[in-house]
């Protein structure tokens, strides 16, 4: 960063918001406020925690637009942004991969986003659909309805549609309905946990 940075920390919200935030969206509970201590340009650096792509987005004054965002992508904003938080239904809580809590931005100004790996748009025309995989979802439209379900919609009962899923990889996913835009991620985090687990060094057992 500039020499001439000043940083400055904030409690976003009320405290009873701000733990919600920490606790329940895996964001942090203070935010570090970064700005000028002379009046003239400065710049600071920010990187996300895990390799990917880095968005920005401008949310205009009017029509003022919310976003949904998924945890961990959330990197920064200009202070006339306010991050908070959402709670998802019974079902997209716990199908969608993202939790009963999730955060959301409100407000005008620029708005940066991350993901792991890279980051495709959808922009949804009304009544357009589309599904997107269980824990690939960056950041949508507040207003963009969408529903979790099984990935498979073939024939039999509930039993056979949920083996159906089980053995494709895909369990659940979400399907949403335009009008709205719909930011994925190309790479899955939980999904390289899980392939890299067997090898860590604790999961290896010495042969006798």
């Amino acid at each position: 960063m500039s020499s001439n940075t000043l940083i400055e920390t904030h409690m976003e919200g009320n405290f009873c918001k701000a733990c919600c935030r920490c606790c329940c969206a895996g964001e942090s509970f203070f935010f570090s406020d970064f700005s000028s201590l002379d009046g003239q340009n400065c710049d600071v650096l920010i990187g996300p925690k895990v390799p990917g792509e880095i968005i920005l987005l401008n949310m205009p004054e009017s029509p003022q637009i919310e976003w949904k965002i998924q945890k961990g992508s959330y990197l920064c904003c200009d202070p006339t942004i306010q991050i908070g938080t959402s709670t998802q239904g019974c079902c997209q809580g716990v199908g969608s991969g993202e939790g009963f809590i999730i955060l959301k931005a409100t407000g005008h100004g620029r708005l940066v986003l991350n993901s792991y790996g890279s980051i495709i748009r959808y922009d949804l025309q009304e009544g357009e659909r589309r599904t997107i995989d269980n824990g690939a979802l960056v950041a949508w439209t507040g207003h963009t309805q969408y529903t979790v379900g099984l990935a498979s919609q073939s024939g039999g009962g509930l039993f056979s549609r949920a083996f159906k899923s089980a053995m494709t990889g895909e369990g659940f996913v979400c399907r949403f309905v335009g009008p709205g835009t719909i930011f994925v991620q190309t790479r899955s985090f939980s999904t390289l946990a899980a392939a890299l687990f067997p090898h860590l060094p604790e999961n290896k057992k010495p042969k006798k």
